[in-house]
């Protein structure tokens, strides 16, 4: 029972280790892309309005 519980443990804390890394991994590009695509409708944004 002890051993099962650790198991589901052990399993549980690498299995969200892993999902912490992959959404840090996910919002690291998300947060890239916006910036870019943010930065690059800004300087249409300038042109335009000059």
């Amino acid at each position: 029972m002890l051993c099962r519980i650790a198991n589901k443990l052990i399993n549980a804390w690498l299995y969200s280790d892993v999902t912490i890394l992959s959404s840090f991994a996910l919002h690291a590009v998300h947060f890239y892309f916006a910036f870019m695509i943010g930065s690059s409708f800004q300087c249409v944004v300038y042109r335009g309005e000059r």
